[in-house]
């Protein structure tokens, strides 16, 4: 079994991949007691990476070794994917994507757990990978104002509360 990246090694893998990044901006609101000291791939509390100058243009696959409290927030930046490693993270909160560019969701996107809500509006994803329909996730799925034409198979019956709105703007 491979070994888990820890925090530090995920925040590299950020850095290196998105130019002009500070470790700092990276690590803003992150403190050392939101850590966990047993197992370094966890965090204790959310990780905020919104809002920041530059906005990220990628996420490293080594982000879904993380276990993360309270959740993260990933909203209004530039993402266009996400890796394939990012498919075995586990939140324990909220997991926001909404305001990016995401086109495709990865094949085993249905493999993530969220214990909050999962924002993917406004984006641009015009189809859902059928694991989709495995998704765990503890609260509403926001997938409005983007293209989709349908949901792979009969999924939405598997949801309590999904919203698939489209408005063309």
């Amino acid at each position: 079994m491979a070994q888990k990246a820890s925090f530090d090694q995920v925040v590299d893998d950020l850095l290196a991949l998105n130019p002009g990044l500070t470790r700092e901006s990276a690590l803003e609101g992150i403190h050392p007691w939101v850590r966990d000291e047993n197992d370094a791939s966890r965090l204790r509390r959310r990780w905020v990476l919104c809002n920041k100058t530059p906005k990220l243009v990628a996420l490293p696959d080594s982000i879904g070794d993380l276990s993360i409290g309270g959740g993260l927030f990933l909203f209004d930046n530039k993402l266009t994917s996400l890796p394939e490693g990012f498919c075995n993270i586990n939140v324990l909160g909220h997991l926001r994507f909404d305001d990016n560019e995401i086109a495709s969701l990865p094949a085993d996107f249905g493999n993530i757990s969220v214990l909050g809500c999962l924002d993917l509006s406004n984006n641009k994803i015009a189809s859902l990978p059928v694991s989709f329909g495995d998704i765990r996730v503890g609260g509403p799925i926001y997938l409005y104002d983007n293209p989709i034409a349908k949901l792979p198979g009969e999924q939405r019956p598997h949801f309590e509360w999904l919203d698939i709105r489209y408005e063309n703007h």
